[in-house]
């Protein structure tokens, strides 16, 4: 496939980008489409730029769900051991400068400014998407910080993806589901097929699930790359208030629940510890860090509850496996409150997969339309409603979210889902003056 040129010749600096919001802006509208799979024109640049030459440790993250919470438990882990890491998460909750993490610390506007002009300096004039543009310029803040260990978190997929250009040390794919159909595919199997693309021969793949699809597998077998899956090459089991973690090579015990909320994120966590694992010769770690690293580490928007008045919870479940989850996490508070929530869902998502797994949980509904080329109308959403309780539907989330806060009765819950658009509308308005006092 030949490199996608821009389609009209390009002007040497026809605009000056000052602001991070001015380059932010002018990269979406560069490349043809939003989304375009492929890594040639990201080769092409990033060679371009002498990129992926650090020599050190580099950790690819993929899967359908907990991407985000394993970069967060291994930045949290590799920070608490005096290590200075790297780190490129999408997408953000506020802020763009979220993605690019040095130090555990988020870059500054004007390290991504400098950034994005050496990507554009360097591309000439090949035509990069939005998410191509900002995962060149995150690899190269990360290079040029010099830090221990860098981690970088796939976008979408894994074979075709921007990431995928650059060489992981060792990779690990999160539980796999059925998300995005129209790039990956309509099963676990051919998502599957997708995401074991990071792997790479003889470099260890870390699997964190005990059921991986068997396309994971066959391309594992296929070029030779040594997986080390849960349940069988690593493990963990609960012991009273702690759980305990162990492999053919080390075992750690007296571990503190996670510091994210969920029973599944110690499967995330475990499958972070067989990563650092695997990198042992390179990265040492003690095991009070691991300790501290697991108990500190923390993300926004999962399975979050905000410090309000008002009982409200948020989660960035935008798919079934993450609606799943939460309702896995709501089905485990007893006694069970009154429940009201509020759901804005992208048009590309099975909505009703996702509502079919809360309805148990859920007692009223407050559905609100997500505006944009992916968006979806609240009255479409409410229609895929598997059962027949109050639901209501609303033109926007502060519409939903307010609704929601001024219906309910003492001591009933709100919990707010569906997408980080949605999440994001609520935290934001949760910090304003907008929840009452009870």
């Amino acid at each position: 496939m030949a490199v996608r040129r821009a389609e009209r010749k390009r002007a040497v600096n026809p605009v000056r980008r000052h602001s991070l919001g001015e380059w932010l802006e002018w990269q979406s509208t560069l490349h043809p489409s939003a989304i375009d799979l492929g890594l040639e024109r990201c080769r092409h640049v990033r060679d371009a730029m002498g990129l992926d030459t650090i020599g050190v440790p580099r950790i690819v993250v993929a899967g359908t769900n907990g991407k985000g919470s394993c970069v967060a438990f291994l930045e949290s882990i590799l920070t608490a051991a005096g290590l200075r890491t790297g780190t490129y998460t999408s997408p953000h909750l506020f802020r763009y400068n979220e993605r690019v993490r040095i130090g555990a610390r988020p870059v500054s506007d004007a390290e991504l400014v400098k950034a994005f002009e050496r990507v554009d300096a360097a591309r000439g004039d090949v035509s990069l998407t939005f998410f191509e543009f900002g995962t060149l310029a995150a690899a190269d803040i990360i290079e040029r910080a010099r830090v221990d260990v860098a981690v970088m978190e796939v976008g979408l997929g894994g074979r075709l993806d921007a990431v995928n250009v650059f060489e992981p040390s060792v990779s690990l794919i999160s539980p796999i589901g059925v998300d995005h159909r129209a790039w990956l595919g309509d099963d676990r199997e051919s998502v599957g097929r997708e995401k074991a693309g990071i792997m790479r021969p003889g470099i260890p793949c870390v699997i964190g699930e005990r059921c991986p699809p068997g396309s994971v597998l066959d391309r594992a077998r296929a070029i030779g790359t040594p997986c080390r899956i849960l349940g069988r090459d690593y493990d963990f089991e609960h012991e009273s208030n702690h759980w305990r973690w162990w492999s053919p090579r080390r075992a750690v015990g007296a571990l503190p629940p996670p510091g994210l909320a969920g029973r599944h994120q110690v499967d995330n966590a475990a499958a972070c510890l067989a990563v650092l694992d695997a990198l042992s010769s390179r990265v040492r770690l003690s095991d009070d860090a691991v300790r501290n690293g697991i108990a500190g580490a923390l993300i926004g928007g999962r399975l979050q509850w905000l410090e309000t008045p008002a009982r409200v919870l948020v989660d960035v479940a935008h798919n079934p496996l993450g609606a799943e989850a939460l309702a896995a996490y709501l089905a485990s508070v007893r006694p069970r409150p009154r429940r009201r929530a509020v759901c804005g869902v992208l048009g590309d998502k099975d909505a009703g997969a996702m509502l079919h797994a809360l309805e148990a949980e859920v007692d009223a509904w407050y559905f609100a339309s997500l505006s944009g080329t992916r968006g979806r109308n609240a009255r479409e959403l409410a229609g895929k409603l598997p059962c027949t309780v109050p639901s209501w539907t609303f033109e926007s989330v502060d519409a939903a979210f307010v609704a929601a806060l001024d219906g309910r009765e003492a001591r009933e819950e709100v919990v707010v889902f569906g997408s980080f658009v949605t999440v994001e509308r609520a935290l934001r308005l949760a910090t304003s003056a907008i929840c009452p006092e009870t």
